[in-house]
């Protein structure tokens, strides 16, 4: 192989870098206030947005706060106000959803409080009702024999070709008529 083939093998293969931080979830305590540790949690989801941050990683210096994902994910447990491990990442999960989907995902509960106070990350994932766009984000609310409904966030729900079970996020592939219809592709 001569140097221009290698060379051209070698831009083809490389992908797209990354980017990934860890924070500390004990960032969190130098606020004593929970209104004061939304809107920190916040400006680094916003940040994170800008900058194009793949991932976040928590990481927590106290081992006794440490939790499992699944714990995390289903946002059911109780804990100890002194823990900022899980209320950190609920705040990133929430502020990383699309508006039109946090009341599906997010069960009351009480870190969620000044979840008003969060600003709109402005995610390229977070469209608008009137925004056009090849792909939409959405949850499923109804799942029929060989057809599903989702929510997109427009003001009708779209129809899916495969069923699929309800309550489930899904990324959907729309079709140019699909913003005066309800069909993707």
């Amino acid at each position: 192989m001569d140097d221009q083939q290698a060379t051209k093998k070698q831009k083809t293969s490389t992908s797209a870098p990354t980017v990934s931080i860890a924070i500390p979830s004990s960032l969190l305590q130098l606020y004593h206030r929970k209104d004061l540790q939304t809107l920190v949690a916040g400006q680094i989801a916003r940040a994170c947005t800008i900058f194009r941050v793949h991932e976040i990683v928590l990481w927590s210096e106290d081992p006794a706060e440490v939790c499992e994902q699944d714990q995390i994910a289903a946002m059911k447990q109780d804990y100890s106000p002194t823990q900022s491990l899980p209320f950190f990442a609920r705040q990133l999960l929430y502020a990383e959803c699309p508006q039109y989907l946090r009341k599906g995902f997010f069960p009351s509960h009480p870190d969620f409080s000044n979840a008003g106070l969060l600003n709109p990350v402005e995610a390229p994932h977070h469209m608008r009702e009137a925004a056009a766009a090849p792909y939409r984000e959405g949850v499923i609310v109804e799942t029929k024999a060989t057809t599903s409904l989702a929510n997109v966030g427009l003001p009708h729900l779209c129809e899916l070709p495969t069923p699929i079970p309800s309550g489930l996020r899904v990324t959907v592939k729309m079709e140019l008529n699909s913003y005066e219809g309800t069909r993707p592709s």
